[in-house]
């Protein structure tokens, strides 16, 4: 009995070593001289998957699907296996043939897709990513650290264990973790390195002491390679060489590139001026006779000036014309056939889309939900008769959690993940978004699931409700008179604001915002002092300094809104101011309409009543959930958050002069639930690529 007992504990411990070794540290027999299997290749200039045994071409229909959820983060891997199929399903009846995750997700993602496909005679492909952490991205240290470096190649070790079904991950701080032990191989199209490489990391690892060259079994490096693209070379060979040994399996691989770090070079002074100062150039990695997969260069759409081939410097327009490379404009389509007709290999988008929020960074300004459906077919369209493979729409679902480079100044970011910032353009990407209700804005308030107060202010009754997208105000008369004009005023912060609003009206107390509302247009006003733009972007929109004069706590002018645009101010004579200065959008100007017809409607106005939902970083509020809205700029030198636990409304529709304002109680409100609804986007791309 002894000895069956010791021989049970040894079998026990021997099962717990084979497990630990194999699944947690990823041991293997080489399997190198078995015959190698091929399920995704590079043919010529075209992609093509294993069907039924057969090649054939593929032109990819793709979408990004983050890991984030409404009331989560990326990094929490909230969304369930349920989630993940229901998802996959609206995805395939979409159109789509191919998926890409961002780096390793939680097992729920893998054994959904493997359910999925496993039942599907029309699979949904993987394009697998592997990302470095944000702080390796952005840290002081160069491409070779520990964080960096390493972390790539032992991601790229884990992944191929994943997506064989070989790996157990626990308590990872960087990707998702579980049992996989589902083989997802049949469906993988390929692996994709990288994702939003920083161009100072990139160009300061370029100018450190390391190997210009690499040549290693599966990809070699030209002589003018980069320090930054030996890396990249060494990091795909080591993920290649280990899916061949292991599992005598070849994928095909990329890394992602994107349009800020293209191979091209501009003229110096216009490249300094855009920050152009790095580039990656696919064709300087080299794969070997020994891949049998196939290499292919993938591109991030960031920014393409649309005068782009007019700044080209005289050595790249030389080498252009050597190539035989001759564009017939600078539109968006001429550049997607430059990096055709550059490249050695095929090419594709691997990230490109158009938000739905309110706020944006362009000077044409948002878009609604038909517009954005109209914009992602009209891109589709220019990519594929540009000769590129494809590309994947960004992205499936809206990520709360996203920041936006003209707005992230002016929210604290720690609980972005729940509410959505609408003014914030990278919130809203997704073709499917999150709601905790369902309010359309349409002058009627019988859709509102409560009101959290009523204030009668003059001869108007103010209902009151909020979410986690903005304040709802809905707005009647109480003497039953139709409603044109309508002016309301806020007071939300007790360190400035004006008695005096121009010659029109006083008010009891200090105001920060100006409502205007009318039949046909309206428009939100700041106090000057309370300006969030001219804190912070004074300089780059003009030559003032923001802090060396400013508006006194009580000045009484009211300024309209705007938002800092990714295009720059020209001159008479159509040249780029030197140095650059941002052009500018009006985003306090409101859209009258109902949300059913036109997504992007502020509010609606009706003689019986006016509705309207104001975003809250509109109105200065850095964090709803909180309750923190900004102190003053001009005494913290910056956004400084500030906790409130009320505010003040009043309004009036009649030529009053001097206004009362109402006290609102700033509520606490516990959102937890979100529902999931389709973008009018989804119907315009899914008539399009079905």
């Amino acid at each position: 009995m002894k000895k069956f007992i010791l021989s049970v504990i040894a079998i026990i411990i021997l099962g717990i070593v084979f497990v630990y070794v194999v699944y947690f540290k990823g041991f293997y027999i080489n399997l190198s001289d078995k015959a190698l299997q091929v399920n995704a290749k590079v043919y010529e200039n075209t992609l093509q998957v294993n069907k039924n045994g057969n090649f054939e071409s593929i032109t990819i229909k793709g979408v990004n699907l983050p890991s984030s959820i409404a009331g989560a983060a990326a990094t929490e891997f909230a969304i369930d296996e349920e989630t993940y199929l229901r998802w996959f399903d609206l995805i395939s009846q979409m159109g789509a043939n191919v998926i890409r995750a961002y780096t390793i997700y939680d097992d729920d993602f893998y054994n959904a897709l493997y359910e999925f496909n496993s039942s599907n005679d029309k699979p949904l492909y993987l394009l697998q990513g592997i990302q470095i952490s944000s702080y390796a991205n952005n840290s002081k240290n160069d491409a070779y650290s520990k964080n960096f470096y390493h972390s790539l190649k032992k991601d790229a070790i884990d992944i191929v264990d994943v997506i064989h079904g070989k790996k157990i991950i626990t308590l990872n701080k960087q990707t998702g973790s579980g049992y996989y032990f589902k083989d997802v191989s049949p469906w993988l199209l390929g692996y994709i390195i990288g994702s939003d490489w920083n161009s100072n990391t990139i160009a300061y690892t370029n100018h450190r002491d390391y190997a210009n060259q690499y040549k290693g079994q599966y990809f070699k490096t030209a002589s003018n390679s980069s320090i930054f693209e030996v890396m990249l070379a060494n990091v795909m060979d080591h993920l290649v060489k280990y899916e061949t040994n292991k599992y005598g399996y070849q994928s095909l691989i990329t890394f992602s590139n994107s349009t800020s770090t293209d191979p091209f070079q501009y003229e110096t002074e216009f490249a300094s001026q855009i920050s152009k100062h790095t580039s990656l150039d696919p064709n300087h990695i080299v794969p070997t006779e020994q891949l049998k997969s196939g290499y292919f260069a993938s591109y991030q759409l960031t920014q393409v000036y649309d005068d782009f081939y007019q700044h080209f410097s005289v050595e790249q327009l030389e080498e252009l014309h050597s190539l035989s490379i001759h564009l017939p404009d600078s539109s968006i389509q001429s550049y997607f056939t430059l990096l055709n007709n550059y490249h050695t290999m095929p090419v594709i988008i691997n990230d490109f889309g158009f938000s739905t929020s309110r706020g944006t960074d362009e000077t044409n300004g948002p878009l609604n939900e038909k517009q954005q459906g109209e914009a992602i077919v009209s891109m589709y369209e220019s990519i594929i008769k540009s000769g590129l493979n494809g590309a994947f729409i960004s992205t499936w679902q809206d990520a709360w959690d996203r920041t936006t480079w003209n707005t992230s100044y002016s929210i604290e970011t720690n609980e972005l993940s729940n509410w959505h910032d609408i003014q914030s353009k990278h919130t809203g990407y997704g073709l499917l978004g999150f709601r905790s209700n369902e309010i359309e804005i349409d002058a009627k308030r019988d859709d509102w699931p409560e009101v959290f107060s009523t204030i009668r202010n003059e001869n108007l009754l103010i209902d009151i409700f909020y979410d986690e997208k903005g304040l709802y105000l809905y707005i009647s008369d109480l003497t039953n008179t139709p409603l044109n004009d309508v002016t309301i005023a806020f007071d939300l912060t007790p360190n400035s604001g004006s008695k005096v609003y121009q010659d029109k009206m006083t008010f009891q107390r200090d105001v920060d915002f100006i409502i205007n509302l009318s039949k046909v247009s309206g428009n939100i006003l700041v106090h000057s002092r309370y300006e969030s733009l001219r804190a912070n972007y004074l300089a780059d929109i003009s030559d003032e300094n923001a802090y060396f004069t400013f508006p006194e706590v009580d000045d009484t002018s009211f300024v309209p809104i705007y938002n800092v645009c990714n295009t720059f101010k020209k001159d008479e004579f159509g040249n780029y101011l030197t140095p650059l200065k941002y052009e500018t959008y009006e985003s306090g100007k409101l859209i009258e309409g109902q949300t059913q017809k036109n997504s992007l409607a502020d509010y609606s106005h009706s003689p019986q009543g006016i509705e309207i939902r104001i975003p809250w970083q509109l109105i200065n509020v850095s964090n709803p959930i909180q309750h923190n809205i900004h102190n003053d700029y001009y005494r913290y030198y910056g956004i400084v958050p500030m906790h409130i636990k009320e505010f003040y409304i009043g309004g009036t529709n009649q030529n009053t002069k001097s206004l009362k304002l109402s006290k609102v109680e700033w509520k606490t409100q516990n959102i937890s639930k979100y529902k999931e609804y389709l973008k009018d986007s989804y119907t315009i791309i899914q008539e399009y690529w079905r």
